[in-house]
């Protein structure tokens, strides 16, 4: 759990700095009280040196600061066709991803060797192999942001 603390913090630090080369329209979208709970929790001793001469792409700055600046964005920044337009490629990604998990974990491909397939019998009962889905980017993005605010 400190661990989890200490990288969220530090995201802030990233968060805060990447703030300063933002253009001054775009960072008003955000509330002021959003920038505030953010630069108030930064980690005192985590440093963070923004390169304005590289793209935001090659800056050396942590995933977890990545989706928190692409959930900011996409709540505060941008409007809503764009919204709609990035939150249907996250559908359609987040859709191919799990045919992926269902073809990889396919009943038939886990037991293609076998001769019989296996069953959990309870209770006269069958049950079967379950794949179960990981959580998707909105989600994550959705839960970090929660945490950040449920202090």
């Amino acid at each position: 759990m400190e661990n989890t603390m200490i990288n969220t913090t530090s995201v802030f630090v990233e968060i805060t700095e990447i703030f300063k080369y933002i253009e001054k329209d775009i960072l008003d979208k955000i509330p002021q009280k959003v920038r505030d709970e953010i630069k108030n929790n930064c980690n005192p001793n985590y440093r963070f040196e923004y390169d304005p001469r590289k793209s935001l792409n090659e800056q050396n700055i942590m995933e977890e600061t990545k989706d928190l600046l692409s959930a900011l964005y996409l709540m505060y920044c941008c409007d809503e066709t764009t919204k709609n337009e990035i939150l249907k490629i996250c559908k359609e990604n987040e859709d191919a991803y799990n045919r992926e998990l269902v073809e990889k974990y396919s009943y038939e491909k886990l037991f293609k060797n076998r001769k019989k397939a296996t069953h959990i019998i309870e209770d006269d009962t069958i049950t079967d192999l379950v794949v179960h889905k990981e959580e998707n980017i909105f989600t994550k993005i959705i839960n970090k942001i929660k945490s950040i605010f449920k202090r």
